[in-house]
């Protein structure tokens, strides 16, 4: 779900979260396997071969049992997103409520109830069984299916399967979206500037006509005023006496 714009977030948050659960588990990563296989072959004139080595990993199980780890992980996981906003400046953590400390106290509920060690352990069982992972948010990182004998990217996965199953990614994507639909300007918008523009340029040497022809008119009526009181206080001439 969502479009271009929460994608992208939401693929940096994750690439981000991901990058948090290897982290916290890349201490209590154990080798369990290596395989090599050689097949070499001979062509007459020269040997040829190939060479496929895998190395297997696994996170113990004393790891998913760490209360301290999972602690770290959740707050990790909390401070991300507290910290993080979209490309137009949206803060991720609104997404949760309309203050921050509500936000913080849900979001806080949301992970400390879902992103749970136990409920990880049991993904991270699923995809090595399963070698896949489904999410139902699009922007999510793509899981590498190559990468599943790699304990700390199979518990990576685990963990934003988790997230994405407590709903945090989708409420993010929603609120983004949302976002954007109410910036979004009318299409036609930009024809009611280009006439508001033209108005503009046209109304200048129009305004400045008016206000010349009023000046004009008023400086006739004050010329005709002063004359016409002139005329009026001339004195009248009378005939010298006989």
């Amino acid at each position: 779900m969502g479009g271009s714009k929460s994608k992208s977030t939401i693929e940096a948050l994750s690439q981000q979260i991901s990058n948090i659960a290897e982290s916290t588990v890349q201490n209590c990563v154990v080798n369990t396997s290596q395989d090599q296989l050689i097949n070499v072959a001979n062509t007459g004139w020269k040997w040829s071969s190939t060479i496929d080595v895998s190395q297997q990993t696994e996170v113990t199980s004393q790891c998913f049992s760490d209360v301290n780890k999972q602690i770290q992980l959740q707050n990790d996981i909390m401070n991300a997103i507290a910290q993080s906003s979209s490309a137009d400046g949206v803060a991720l953590l609104s997404a949760f409520g309309a203050s921050d400390a509500e936000a913080n106290a849900n979001l806080r509920s949301i992970i400390q109830t879902n992103v749970t060690m136990s409920n990880i352990q049991s993904n991270y069982n699923n995809i090595r069984q399963s070698q896949r992972v489904n999410y139902s948010n699009s922007g999510i990182v793509v899981f590498d299916t190559v990468n599943v004998t790699q304990g700390a990217k199979v518990f990576a996965a685990a963990t934003l399967q988790q997230v994405d199953t407590a709903g945090i990614f989708n409420k993010i994507s929603s609120l983004i979206d949302q976002s954007s639909t109410a910036t979004t300007s009318n299409p036609l918008d930009f024809i009611a500037k280009a006439i508001g523009a033209i108005g503009n340029v046209l109304m200048t040497p129009i305004m400045l006509f008016v206000i010349f022809i009023i000046f004009i008119i008023v400086m006739g009526v004050g010329i005709f005023m002063y004359a016409g009181s002139g005329s009026s206080k001339k004195p009248t001439q009378t005939g010298a006496a006989d």
